[in-house]
């Protein structure tokens, strides 16, 4: 949970991808792009500020 949480924060802190799955340790970056991923609290946040 730890490692899922802190890559997590990372990318959503802009730190590039190539960077977050060298940190995790990751040789493809299909392993990593699931940290981009957003969860229904980002996605609501998102709508409500561009006043969609």
């Amino acid at each position: 949970m730890f490692r899922h949480t802190c890559a997590t924060n990372l990318v959503r802190s802009n730190v590039d991808l190539v960077t977050v799955a060298t940190i995790l340790g990751h040789s493809n970056l299909s392993t990593t792009k699931v940290y981009t991923l957003p969860d229904e609290k980002t996605m609501a946040a998102a709508l409500e500020q561009a006043e969609v």
